[in-house]
């Protein structure tokens, strides 16, 4: 819960990575796969999609998501410097 990029560039730098969901932050460190069981599905990164973004907005794709998103946040976090996750807890109150 948090803000995963600060413009649409870099967000279709995040979705090019080739994680198979942006939602659990204890993996925005790792690349994607890095620690599926041998057994699970392992979901690949789309190339075409990576080289399209990269030549179309003369970036790179980055390896993990914590090179885009700046500070991962979960429900809760009442301490994080992310404004949308400090927003979602202060509604709740």
């Amino acid at each position: 819960m948090c803000v995963l990029a600060d413009t649409a560039i870099d967000f279709l730098r995040l979705l090019a990575i080739g994680y198979d969901e942006i939602s659990r932050d204890e993996h925005f460190a790792s690349s994607p796969n890095v620690d599926c069981d041998a057994d699970e599905p392992r979901v690949h990164p789309n190339r075409q999609f990576q080289e399209w973004v990269a030549t179309t907005f003369s970036v790179d794709i980055p390896r993990t998501a914590l090179e885009i998103i700046k500070h991962p946040a979960q429900m809760g976090d009442v301490d994080s410097p992310d404004v949308f996750c400090r927003w979602v807890e202060r509604s709740d109150e």
